[in-house]
């Protein structure tokens, strides 16, 4: 039940305002002291820490306010504004505490109250006129965002996406990362592309729309950091924030990446997301439907393998040993459930193409020569799941 206050006076109401002004001016305790509110305090210990408690104690007795009854009257309606704005204000502090206040006060207008959309409108301008130039674009700015995606993502629309896909080009174009880096300290160019990627897990589901373009600016953005090899990165800034909205949209996202492992990229790209700790509902996905994981590796239609040079087949399916290891790996009881991608392996292992291989191990590729590691591997992890008692590996026993 929201909080019970103490009836409404002028005194109560002067001491609202009092808070009010508290909080607006100590927006500045996150920066440099610099306002009339700071200047008294700055001479004595740890100054900026008691102003920051202030901050947090007068947003909380504000947003005990704001959920009462006793504030909905008519007459107070340019206080409950006032109010709302300094929480919307308060979201652009750098200080956790603040901002975790702050957006507990907005859930609870949001839950109490019906948000007026001339108040959002005005409280969403600052920001909404700084994301119209790429170049203003800063990393303190699209924090605030993120927090209002996360309390208001209902308010917004597909259009802001398509606005931040176009700001993302920019890093992906010469001239206009060059634009971006004559206003950012040195390294600010990165981090803003991956707290611009970070805001489509906040975004209403789209995933259709964004996951092509999204992906492909991925990969750009990683060929152009420092010291990326020519077979492209196995990690990177922009790959951990894309993860997030992958994972939301799991199904969709399995699907495009297994579409296109005949592009090394894309395929180093879903082996690595596989992977990572954070990658479970992609591994949970592909682990439930291994018959699309076989179709897309060790069991391609015949159209697809007429139209391969016998690399890229060899590829495909050293993709499929990688993907199905990483399954393996975080789930061992995955693959002595899934006989059809034991068998695979099984061939894979006795494949006369294999044996070939091995006689020319001492030239071959980096990645040849971990075939046989990452099978072992596999192997043993089968073993690990399986009963003591159980058949002996083989393929002869499994089903084709």
């Amino acid at each position: 039940a929201p909080p019970r206050l103490v009836p409404v006076s002028p005194e109560f109401l002067g001491l609202l305002r009092d808070a009010l002004d508290a909080t607006e001016e100590t927006a500045a305790a996150d920066d440099v002291p610099r306002d009339r509110f700071l200047r008294v305090y700055a001479s004595q210990p740890r100054s900026t820490v008691m102003v920051l408690q202030l901050r947090v104690q007068c947003i909380e007795l504000l947003c005990a306010a704001v959920a009462s009854e006793a504030l909905r009257q008519p007459e107070l309606e340019r206080l409950r504004t006032r109010i709302i704005g300094a929480f919307f204000k308060a979201l652009t502090s750098s200080s956790e505490e603040v901002v975790s206040a702050a957006k507990e006060g907005l859930a609870q207008v949001i839950r109490l109250h019906k948000l007026q959309k001339e108040l959002l409108q005005h409280s969403l301008r600052p920001i909404l006129l700084n994301l119209a130039d790429y170049r203003k674009l800063t990393v303190p700015l699209l924090q605030r965002l993120s927090r209002l995606l996360q309390l208001l993502a209902n308010f917004f629309n597909v259009t802001l996406g398509e606005k931040l896909l176009e700001h993302l080009r920019k890093w992906t174009d010469p001239d206009g990362l060059a634009k971006v880096r004559q206003n950012a300290k040195p390294g600010d160019d990165v981090k803003i592309a991956t707290a611009i990627i970070e805001l489509f897990r906040l975004l209403p589901p789209a995933p259709l729309k964004f996951i092509h373009s999204l992906v492909g600016i991925t990969l750009q953005l990683e060929q152009g950091l420092p010291g990326t090899p020519a077979q492209g990165r196995l990690w990177s800034p922009y790959r951990g924030a894309l993860l997030p909205y992958l994972c939301r949209h799991a199904p969709e996202s399995v699907e495009y990446l297994l579409a296109r492992l005949a592009q090394p990229a894309h395929a180093r790209l879903l082996v690595s997301l596989l992977g990572h700790a954070d990658g479970g509902p992609l591994r949970a996905e592909l682990a439930s439907n291994v018959p699309r994981l076989l179709g897309a590796t060790f069991r391609l239609p015949a159209q697809a393998t007429q139209t391969l040079t016998g690399e890229q087949a060899w590829g495909l399916r050293f993709t499929g040993l990688q993907l199905a290891r990483t399954l393996a790996k975080h789930d061992p009881a995955w693959l002595a459930n899934s006989p059809a991608v034991l068998c695979c392996l099984i061939e894979l292992w006795r494949s006369p193409e294999r044996a070939e291989r091995l006689r020319r191990e001492a030239f071959l590729s980096l990645e040849h020569g971990k075939e046989s590691k990452l099978l072992v591997k596999a192997f043993l992890a089968y073993c690990r799941a399986t009963p003591a008692d159980a058949p002996p590996l083989s393929a002869g026993a499994l089903p084709p």
